[in-house]
């Protein structure tokens, strides 16, 4: 809203593009998964640097996209997250049946905990920045610097994980 000056009711629309790709993503995922990459692991690393190169964008080339350009790449980051639910198969498949169920809760709590660190995280880059010689899109810029970092450093150490789910 502040960076690309749209009304809220705007701003949700285009926010709306996500919620619709990852909704896509997610019908297709699985089929992707067997038919082409015949392994969890690899839909996940593809899925997920393909968005680490879409959130990139959020440093200053987003908002330089005419709206309809900008919904297809809220609905191509959408798609691309979407990719994140290999995970339940994988940690579904490390652990013998009778604890999946604790496993899966922890993974839910920590991707809970994490998306809230790191929503604070943000925050506070944002707050610290605003006042700079950039202004407010620079804060955002900065603040965005630490989710594509975690999720840069989150596919390199997933890289060394174990295929548990060929499929």
């Amino acid at each position: 809203m502040e960076v690309m000056g749209l009304s809220r009711a705007a701003t949700g629309k285009m926010l709306m593009f996500t919620s619709l790709g990852f909704i896509s993503g997610s019908m297709v995922t699985d089929t992707i998964a067997r038919k082409f990459f015949h392994s969890y692991k690899k839909t996940l690393l593809v899925g997920q640097m393909v968005l680490l190169v879409l959130m990139c964008a959020f440093f200053g080339i987003a908002e330089q996209l005419p709206l309809p350009v900008l919904a297809v790449l809220f609905y191509a980051i959408g798609l691309a997250v979407s990719s994140g639910v290999m995970i339940y198969p994988i940690v579904r498949s490390m652990f013998p049946v009778t604890i999946v169920g604790t496993a899966l809760t922890s993974l839910n709590f920590f991707v809970l905990m994490g998306a809230a660190m790191t929503q604070h995280v943000m925050g506070l880059v944002v707050g610290g920045l605003k006042q700079g010689a950039g202004g407010i899109p620079q804060a955002f810029h900065g603040a965005f610097v630490f989710p594509v970092a975690g999720l840069a450093v989150a596919i390199f150490l997933f890289f060394f994980a174990r295929d548990y789910s060929e499929v």
